[in-house]
């Protein structure tokens, strides 16, 4: 009776897993994809800014100047800023997509992280 009863406690912890592995790529992706950006294929553009990794050169540049002119603009208007959050900024829809972006092609997880896309 043992054997069985360890096998069944095995059987409902790795149902319980699989439910919050699920919860996890499938209704958190965007936490999941600040915390950790290059497993949802983004790579380090800037301290705190990632980009799709196949985003051209240029397309990278412009995003850096346009997001180094907001943050000028919210820190004049503010005074400061408090909190720099982490950035992911994607090329394409498919790539937003991924990481768990919404229809609106922008997404804020208050101050720990910025999602955009074109």
């Amino acid at each position: 009776m043992g054997a069985r009863m360890m096998l069944r406690s095995a059987v409902w912890l790795t149902l319980i897993l699989t439910l919050f592995l699920g919860f996890i790529l499938l209704v958190a992706r965007p936490v999941v994809a600040v915390g950790c950006p290059r497993c949802f294929g983004l790579e380090k553009a800037a301290d705190g800014v990632y980009v799709e990794s196949g985003m051209p050169a240029d397309a990278r540049a412009h995003a850096l100047q346009l997001l180094s002119q907001a943050e000028s603009r919210v820190g004049r208007f503010y005074g400061g800023m408090q909190h720099t959050p982490r950035t992911l900024i994607c090329a394409t829809p498919g790539c937003f997509e991924r990481i768990g972006g919404g229809g609106t092609r922008v997404g804020s997880l208050g101050s720990i992280g910025l999602l955009v896309a074109p």
